[in-house]
């Protein structure tokens, strides 16, 4: 029996193999994205070509420096799927990482996959997601997974940097429009209770037991995640260790749902119930942590939107 370490290389280097033999496969690089296209229209080609390098580069070099680190960034594999791609156009190693009830061909099911132990990432065309932002979004996972030596970021705070960048290098939007276009039901653009979820259940959330079968629940999940990425920047300023995340969770090792919720209530100064009220209000009627903003006695006010841009 091959072991475990050993049979992933084995397996790269198959898929690598695969990549650059097949005649279906034409090849684009993008930076540090050396991009492996199938069965992809001309129009479909023309789309992929016109993804600035640049912004790809801005996304590497943004990442590092939420990471702390200083060197360059690795390249990464990005398996491009048409929109007419079959299973069978898809080699065996790919798909055998999907779920057994997931059709590589249905874009209803998934857009996008990062696969570390392949060191790849697949994403694929769809009519309701441009694949730029899905390229972004996998690229940012595979740089959280490749730069940070594999650290088991939780579901949420992976995800809810990876919806970011989506809107930072795809949209140019600020945290207002990203909050409200991943909205609730809320008139005013929040979320229901019935879509909320609390900062504990996030970091605690164990994605194995997800299934394509339940789309609207991993739904829930990436979007009450950033609002908990848009929450935790808001409140930076008053907390500096949270501008730093990423960093701080990996160079201290934080590895288990507990140990990152025990930090988060130690950088934010609160306790658990002040979190989980502040979160609360925050998703779901946009209100700002009073005691975090100076405002003393005169209760809860709207979020003003406007403080919430990136640089």
């Amino acid at each position: 029996m091959i072991p475990a370490g050993s049979q992933r290389i084995v397996d790269r280097l198959r898929l690598v193999v695969w990549m650059r033999s097949s005649r279906r496969v034409q090849r684009l690089r993008i930076g540090f994205v050396r991009s492996y296209m199938v069965g992809c229209s001309p129009a479909e080609l023309a789309e992929l070509s016109q993804i600035d390098s640049s912004q790809i580069a801005r996304l590497g070099a943004r990442i590092l420096g939420l990471l702390g680190l200083t060197r360059g960034v690795p390249p990464i594999r990005l398996l491009c799927l048409g929109g007419a791609v079959g299973d069978r156009d898809v080699p065996r190693l790919i798909r055998e990482c999907f779920h057994p009830s997931v059709s590589v061909n249905d874009p209803q099911q998934y857009t996008g996959l990062w696969i570390p132990k392949l060191r790849s990432a697949v994403i694929r065309w769809s009519e309701n997601d441009p694949i730029q932002r899905t390229m972004v979004h996998e690229l940012t996972h595979a740089l959280l997974t490749t730069l940070s030596d594999g650290f088991p970021y939780p579901t949420a705070i992976s995800e809810g940097f990876a919806r970011q960048s989506e809107y930072l290098f795809c949209c140019k939007a600020d945290r207002s429009s990203i909050c409200r276009s991943h909205c609730g039901s809320a008139s005013d653009g929040c979320l229901l209770d019935s879509e909320f979820m609390s900062v504990r259940d996030l970091i605690f959330l164990d994605v194995t037991g997800f299934t394509p079968e339940s789309p609207s629940c991993f739904a829930k999940v990436r979007r009450s995640a950033l609002w908990l990425n848009v929450f935790l920047g808001f409140i930076a300023p008053y907390s500096p260790k949270l501008s730093r995340v990423l960093e701080e969770l990996w160079l201290d090792d934080l590895r288990t749902p507990q140990a990152v919720y025990d930090w988060l209530l130690a950088s934010t100064g609160m306790g658990e119930q002040k979190l989980e009220s502040h979160f609360h209000l925050f998703c779901t009627r946009g209100i700002q942590p009073t005691e975090l903003s100076g405002a003393q006695g005169e209760g809860p006010t709207p979020l003003p939107w406007s403080v919430l841009s990136w640089p």
